[in-house]
């Protein structure tokens, strides 16, 4: 359901509520009252309907004000902070939603706002940690590598699966001795990704 249709439902529960009990106890006292009495009865109420009437319809007028002032605050106020929370989950991590509204309303746009700066901490706390970790395996990496290039003996390092992993240079030059085509520098035999069995039988 629609805000704008709970808006209504809302006031038609008022106007209900406001003249309903009225009219109801009206018809009792109508069905109640002989029908000698009634032309008395009359006499007795019709010059007060006026009055009647126009305090039902400034209560009523009254009643619905402040279901709008109520529904403006908390209904709207928490359409707009579920959109303002797409928008800070979405697109702008640093937006905040601005506590306006009733109390309750503006405390809740405070609880909402703490949770996200412990998100983004946290998030920050995340990358940076990332970050760390990607600059220490660059780092060993480096290492690796330069202690590969430095190594007098051929080496190759597979998966279980016998994929290549990281081979050095002594390592091309012999499989350059074994290819039948020299001239392509053993690529046919030794790459990333290609299997060592290529070379070596399994057993």
């Amino acid at each position: 359901m629609s805000a704008r249709a709970r808006f209504v439902l809302a006031v038609a529960v008022l106007g209900l509520l406001m003249t309903g009990p009225f009219l109801l106890t009206a018809l009792l006292v109508w069905v109640e009252t002989p029908d000698s009495a009634r032309g008395m009865l009359l006499e007795l109420i019709t010059p007060h309907m006026s009055l009647g009437t126009l305090l039902t319809v400034a209560g009523f007028a009254a009643g619905v004000g402040v279901i709008r002032v109520l529904f403006r605050q908390y209904v709207q106020g928490l359409l707009r902070m579920s959109e303002n929370l797409r928008l800070m989950l979405g697109a702008n991590r640093d937006f905040r939603v601005e506590p306006e509204g009733p109390p309750e309303v503006r405390e809740l746009a405070k609880t909402v706002n703490e949770l996200a700066a412990q998100r983004d901490a946290l998030l920050t706390d995340v990358e940076a940690q990332i970050a760390c970790a990607k600059a220490s395996v660059e780092q060993e990496k480096n290492r690796l590598a330069a202690l590969m290039s430095e190594l007098t003996q051929s080496v190759v390092v597979c998966n279980l699966d016998g994929r290549i992993l990281l081979y050095n240079s002594r390592a091309r030059q012999q499989f350059r001795a074994l290819s039948e085509a020299p001239a392509v520098g053993g690529s046919e035999l030794i790459g990333l990704g290609r299997s060592i069995y290529g070379v070596f039988d399994r057993s």
